[in-house]
């Protein structure tokens, strides 16, 4: 029974892939590869997320997808600890607001001039800045409430609402989506359908092996999957050495990438410069061989070709280059470095 059920499951995807477009089974999945763009297609020159107190210009709608997820994913507990905050403030303004009602009924009790300074100077200052904290915590907690949007970029509006721009796409765009019975979801996206079927390839590829070769791959010396978050080690530290850092990883248009500065990094027991993983970037406060900077740098190649930044063949491209002549002529010294290494220390 539970056999001819999921023959008739099956029978009842294939039926609703369009007409024209070949399935492509893999193991008991089934997928397709379609075209959903031309270099022709005009698409918006950028798009603005906003909401929850954000605001960023971001190229491809992907991008915007990536990133309105990942604020909606924070969301609940930027409300929790703001509705935290407010409660604080407002608490500490009836406090206030209770001691100076009691100096005034044990006014005899108290220095008059002690009094007169805590009426007319000490209370007047502290209940305007807890006035304006709580109307600040309060307008971030409504904007919090509002929902993430994505809009296509516009142009500066010389009277009234500024328009869409837009731009020819630059190249064919193919999908490569996988079928269920809740329909169709994108699982790789790619410039030619060659290489959207090289991704297909390598999604469903054994573990430990690549749909090239089929063969063992080897442990990587220096790549994101290298460790695992609960593999690695070490104290994480606070202080203007992370806000620095930060600030570079959101001028690189990464805001809603994780980042943390750690004294003592090891992965799996021994030390290591950086990390990347769970969308988060780990770097050592002591790195070896390099700045912070430079690793952090590092680390931001993994994150966007973890991001799907980066297309099958860009990142071959990338790696031609590398270990091409071209790097052998500009820097003859550097050796075999990775893509992220040598990249990461261009930046």
């Amino acid at each position: 029974m539970a056999a001819q059920e999921a023959l008739a499951q099956k029978q009842q995807i294939l039926g609703s892939i369009p007409q024209g477009i070949q399935p492509i089974e893999i193991g008991d999945k089934i997928f397709t590869i379609e075209q959903t763009g031309a270099a022709t297609d005009q698409v918006p020159l950028g798009f603005v997320v906003s909401g929850a107190q954000f605001s960023r210009e971001v190229d491809t709608l992907e991008e915007a997808e990536r990133l309105r997820a990942s604020i909606e994913g924070t969301k609940e507990q930027d409300i929790q600890l703001y509705e935290k905050k407010l409660q604080a403030t407002t608490e500490k303004m009836a406090k206030l607001d209770e001691e100076l009602e009691r100096q005034k009924r044990d006014v005899i009790n108290i220095p008059q001039e002690d009094f007169a300074k805590f009426q007319n100077e000490t209370y007047p200052k502290e209940r305007a800045k807890l006035e304006e904290q709580s109307a600040r915590e309060a307008q971030i907690l409504e904007n919090l409430q509002k929902p993430v949007t994505i809009e296509p970029k516009k142009s500066e509006p010389a009277e009234g609402e500024g328009k869409a721009i837009f731009r020819p796409r630059g190249r064919d765009e193919f999908t490569a989506f996988e079928y269920g019975p809740e329909g169709k979801s994108p699982v790789a996206k790619a410039p030619t359908q060659q290489d959207a079927q090289v991704a297909l390839d390598r999604l469903n590829a054994p573990a430990g092996e690549t749909a090239e070769t089929s063969a063992p791959t080897p442990a990587p010396k220096d790549t994101a999957e290298a460790f695992k978050p609960s593999e690695l080690g070490g104290e994480e530290v606070q202080g203007p050495e992370l806000d620095e850092l930060r600030q570079e990883l959101n001028r690189l248009g990464l805001p809603e990438v994780g980042l943390k500065l750690i004294r003592g990094l090891t992965g799996q027991g021994s030390p290591v410069d950086g990390a990347f993983g769970a969308q988060t970037i780990y770097v050592s406060m002591t790195p070896a061989g390099k700045t912070r900077k430079q690793t952090l740098h590092h680390e931001v190649i993994h994150a966007l070709k973890e991001a799907g930044l980066f297309t099958d063949s860009e990142w071959k491209a990338l790696s031609t280059a590398a270990r091409s002549d071209w790097m052998k002529r500009k820097w003859p010294n550097l050796g075999g470095k990775t893509i992220p290494e040598t990249y990461g220390d261009l930046s």
